[in-house]
C-alpha cells in the first residue's frame, strides 16, 4: 500500500485519475514528492516474489513460457491443462511417496486409478476387495501412514489395508504380535516347571525373600526369555508375594511390556 501525501489515503496504486482531483499531474506529484512512491515498484515486486514462489524465475515473461510448458507437461500425462487440478496433485503426492518409501511398495501391492486416487488389497484374504481374490480398494493416506510407522518400527502387529471393520474384526492377522506359524520355542515342559516352582517355594518355606509375608510366586534374577538356559536353575531364582513379584521384579526395565517388545 502506498500513501497520497495530498489527502493522506492508502491505495494499492496512485493512479493519474485520483491525482488530478488534486489538481495535478503524475509528473508534478513526483517533482513535489520525490522520496513518495506511486506503488508501480511494489506490484513488481510482489510479481516477482509470486513468479518466483510459483516458477523459480522473477521475469514475468519467463513464467508465462514455463507456465505454457506446465500445461503441456500436464495435457500430456495428465489430460489436464491446469496444473492445479486435483488430479494432477493426487498423482505428484503418489510419486513423491513412491520416491520417499520404496521399502512399502516392496511389501504392499500398491497403484492409482483413472483419478490419481491410491488403491490397494484387504489382508483380510476371504474378502473380494483381497489380493487372493483379485479385489482392489480405495485407500485414504492415513491408512498408508499408518502402515509406513508400521513398518518402521517392526512390531508386525497389524495396521494392515483393511477396506471395512468387518474385515478387521475378521482377519485373523490382526492385532498379531508375532508370526503366527512360528512354532514355540520353549526348553522345559510344563511338569518341569512346575517341579522347579515347588523346589523353589519349599527351599524358602514359601516365604518372600523381601518382604517376609507368604510367598506364592517364583521371580528368576534372568529373564526367561533373555536367558532361557537358566529358567530352571533354583541359584537364580526366589520365592516372593504378589506385590514384590511386580515392585522388584516386573517393574522398570524389566516391566513384561518391555520384555515382550525384545527380540531375542
Amino acid at each position: 500500500m502506498v500513501k497520497c501525501e495530498e489527502c493522506k489515503k492508502e491505495f494499492e496504486l496512485l493512479t493519474g485519475t485520483h491525482l488530478r482531483s488534486h489538481g495535478m499531474s503524475t509528473y508534478e506529484y513526483r517533482n513535489k514528492y520525490p522520496n513518495s512512491s506511486l506503488g508501480y515498484k511494489e506490484i513488481i515486486e510482489r510479481k516477482k516474489v509470486t513468479c518466483l514462489k510459483n516458477y523459480g524465475v522473477t521475469n514475468p515473461s519467463k513464467s508465462k513460457l514455463i507456465l505454457k510448458r506446465m500445461q503441456k507437461t500436464c495435457s500430456e500425462n495428465y489430460g489436464t491443462k491446469n496444473p492445479q487440478h486435483s488430479k494432477y496433485i493426487k498423482i505428484k503426492k503418489f510419486e513423491n511417496l513412491k520416491k520417499r518409501n520404496p521399502f512399502l511398495f516392496m511389501i504392499e501391492d500398491i497403484k492409482i486409478d483413472k483419478n490419481g486416487d491410491p488403491l490397494g488389497h484387504c489382508k483380510n484374504h476371504l474378502c473380494e476387495n483381497s489380493k487372493e481374490q483379485g479385489g482392489w480398494f480405495k485407500l485414504t493416506y492415513l491408512q498408508i501412514r499408518n502402515r509406513i510407522t508400521n513398518l518402521n518400527i517392526g512390531t508386525g502387529c497389524g495396521d494392515y489395508f483393511y477396506c471395512s471393520e468387518e474385515c478387521k474384526t475378521i482377519c485373523p492377522l490382526y492385532g498379531i504380535r508375532s508370526d503366527p506359524y512360528k512354532k514355540p520355542d520353549k526348553s522345559h515342559t510344563q511338569e518341569e516347571n512346575q517341579t522347579f516352582r515347588n523346589h523353589v517355594l519349599n527351599r524358602d518355606n514359601h516365604t518372600c525373600q523381601f518382604c517376609g509375608k507368604k510367598a506364592k510366586y517364583v521371580h528368576h534374577e534372568r529373564p526367561q526369555k533373555l536367558e532361557p538356559f537358566f529358567s530352571l536353575d533354583p541359584d537364580y531364582a526366589w520365592s516372593c508375594c504378589e506385590k514384590c513379584h511386580y515392585e522388584k521384579g516386573h517393574s522398570g526395565e524389566c516391566s513384561t511390556g518391555n520384555l515382550a517388545n525384545k527380540i531375542c
